[in-house]
């Protein structure tokens, strides 16, 4: 690997002959089942309305508002993605731009679906490990933090707004517990001013400008309309 050593990916295979507890999610890449070491195992825990009260009252807005942003976000794909045969990990979009920035645009010759000046070449879901894996063999840290992560999707170059000392105790914990999700959200909300006053207000453009970018395609209209739906109950 370019960036030191990573023992944190290996074929199961290797270690099939050994016995051992299963700490990591496993899934196939490549045609290949790669253990995740840098995830924990998901817990099975889930966002419950009572957590969702809970993290609108800390935020000092609706709940409503709490949850018309985790809709936005995942929509129907939700906080985690597995195919047959995997085991349950973060949902994740990977940001070849971001990867571009963060490793200096070393890869972009060699590996310009991950790394490029330009965003954009997404892909479905089930090709977004495909890519994290790719990347995190060149550059572990850069990888992690090119990629937004979970129900609310906070880019993991994010994650000390969102709580957390490093993106490695960020995506692991992410991966553990569907709660760390919402207690990342608020954590990462409550460290911009400007966010929070957005969602409090629900000034959606405002809101979705500064967490999505300048290129947030709609975000607020669609923020709104959920917002809308979920007074409507």
């Amino acid at each position: 690997p370019v960036d030191g050593q990573v023992y944190h990916l290996h074929p199961v295979g290797l270690a099939s002959r050994f016995s051992r507890v299963k700490q990591h999610p496993e899934l196939f890449i490549s045609g290949v089942k790669i253990e995740l070491g840098f995830l924990d195992l998901y817990d099975d825990s889930v966002i419950e309305d009572v957590d969702y009260v809970a993290a609108a009252t800390t935020l000092g807005c609706e709940v409503e508002a709490v949850k018309a942003v985790a809709l936005t976000e995942t929509g129907s794909s939700g906080s985690y993605f597995a195919r047959d045969g995997d085991d349950k990990v973060t949902t994740i979009l990977f940001e070849r731009h971001y990867f571009h920035q963060l490793t200096g645009g070393r890869f972009d010759a060699s590996d310009p679906d991950i790394s490029s000046r330009t965003r954009g070449g997404y892909g479905a879901y089930s090709a977004q490990y495909e890519k994290m894996v790719r990347a995190y063999r060149l550059s572990p840290s850069a990888a992690l933090k090119s990629a937004s992560w979970g129900r609310f999707q906070i880019m993991g170059k994010n994650y000390s707004s969102a709580g957390y000392a490093s993106v490695e105790d960020f995506v692991r914990e992410l991966n553990r517990s569907e709660k760390n999700h919402l207690k990342a959200f608020v954590n990462f909300i409550k460290s911009d001013a400007i966010l929070s006053s957005a969602i409090i207000q629900k000034d959606w453009l405002t809101f979705a400008l500064r967490y999505n970018g300048p290129a947030q395609e709609g975000y607020d209209e669609k923020m709104r309309k959920n917002y809308n739906a979920f007074k409507s109950i």
